[in-house]
């Protein structure tokens, strides 16, 4: 469902139900200025055991190098979502989702955001509901409010400050899968973002027996052109990176063909720069020993490579730029 002015930005009706034993949301927010700065910025409501709790992250990428990071603990009774999963407030803070505009602000000791979202596009929701993973009687679900907007504003970490004059992307997760049942195995997601450009993809492997399921999902938009969604992605990794801090490896290029057989040449994505490569839960930065001992026993420690590049259509040079992750959970690595 892409570019559909009645559809809502956060579907209540395909929302997963509150679960005493586990729950996770992820309101995931990004951007990027024409110069290469680039910025996300997320919050993760829990519920674990009857335990409500959240993590607030902001991280940059100045061009110049560095990544100034901070997170932040919000114990029970200290976050209010509303029903329809287009508003939070919590001290310091506020994040309103809306078709018109989007608006993150944060206040907190040495962090500050005052982030506008105007969409260049309609919300996606690329499957049914946007469940992608179900086991048991849980799922995974995952929908795109924000696939490109007009982002204005500024974020501070410390002494580093990017001032936004670019595009911006946000995205929506929610699961009551605990992470003990969670069939994980990989995951290809990115976006590509321009004034002419808009692609956002996401590769998720899934364990059956005797391998791995992938389901590859695509948006895909150039110039004035209609929006197209697709589960027919093609994706190539390329240019294996060893990384000996979570001895693993990650892919410095990429090949995506959102719409196999049609003839349209590949994107490509090169010049990367590795902008975070940790271990999920470090990045994750769990609020209690508990909650850190869990994810990390049960997923098998997956491991995470957040990449930032360029992009090429066929032998055309973008004016856009690529963020995309690669992540593989630890069991069957």
């Amino acid at each position: 469902m892409a570019d559909d002015p009645t559809a809502p930005l956060v579907d209540p009706d395909g929302a997963l139900p509150p679960r005493w034993l586990f729950s996770f949301e992820k309101w995931y927010f990004d951007g990027q200025t024409v110069d290469g700065d680039f910025f996300f910025l997320y919050l993760a409501p829990m519920v674990l055991c009857g335990r409500p709790s959240a993590e607030l992250v902001v991280s940059l990428f100045p061009r110049g190098g560095g990544n100034p990071r901070r997170s932040f603990h919000l114990g029970p009774g200290a976050l209010e979502v509303d029903d329809d999963r287009c508003g939070a407030r919590w001290e310091g803070g506020d994040i309103t989702l809306d078709r018109g505009e989007t608006t993150v602000r944060l206040a907190r000791e040495d962090v500050s955001a005052d982030l506008s979202y105007t969409p260049l596009d309609g919300p996606w929701t690329p499957i049914e509901d946007g469940i992608v993973v179900r086991r048991g009687g849980g799922a995974l679900r995952w929908i795109v409010p924000v696939p490109r907007a007009r982002l204005e504003g500024v974020v501070r970490v410390g002494d580093s400050q990017i001032r936004l004059d670019g595009h911006g992307y946000s995205d929506f997760v929610q699961t009551d899968i605990p992470p003990w049942s969670l069939p994980l195995r990989e995951l290809l997601w990115g976006r590509v973002l321009g004034p002419e450009t808009l692609v956002v993809f996401n590769r998720v492997g899934i364990a059956v027996e005797g391998g791995v399921e992938r389901v590859p999902l695509a948006l895909e938009r150039h110039g004035d052109g209609p929006s197209r969604s697709t589960v027919g992605l093609r994706a190539e990794l390329a240019g294996w990176t060893d990384h000996p801090p979570t001895a693993d490896c990650y892919p410095t290029e990429l090949a995506l063909d959102p719409r196999t057989g049609s003839g349209t040449p590949p994107l490509h994505l090169h010049d990367t720069t590795l902008h975070l490569g940790e271990f999920v839960a470090d990045v994750q930065r769990f609020g209690s020993g508990l909650e850190r001992w869990l994810y990390r026993t049960f997923t098998g420690d997956p491991v995470e490579y957040k990449l930032f590049a360029r992009a090429t259509l066929g032998d055309r040079e973008l004016d856009a730029w690529s963020a995309h992750e690669w992540i593989r959970w630890g069991r069957g690595r």
